[in-house]
């Protein structure tokens, strides 16, 4: 297998059951990562050189995922319910 750029974890990735890989990627710089990206067809670049990439039906996190921090300047601004869930401060700092 082909490994490339800077390998920082000590468990290699069959250590998470992923197996027969050509080739793995380890935390390339942003200007690399573009690269792969337009030669792969994955994406392109914008106007001024934003990398623009289609993800077709999975835009985003699930709501479920999404957390705010409750602080008092903007406590009484948010619509908290099911999708903005609330954080406290100090469990975001961990």
């Amino acid at each position: 297998m082909q490994v490339q750029g800077k390998y920082q974890s000590p468990y290699g990735l069959e250590n998470h059951g992923i197996k027969n890989l050509h080739a793995t990627y380890w935390n390339f710089p942003t200007a690399l990562l573009y690269e792969e990206a337009v030669r792969r067809r994955e994406g392109h670049l914008g106007h001024l050189g934003p990398l623009v990439v289609r993800t077709g039906s999975y835009t985003g996190r699930s709501p479920n995922d999404k957390y705010i921090v409750r602080e008092a300047s903007s406590q009484d601004k948010v619509n908290w319910g099911d999708v903005n869930k609330p954080m406290e401060a100090a469990n975001f700092e961990r």
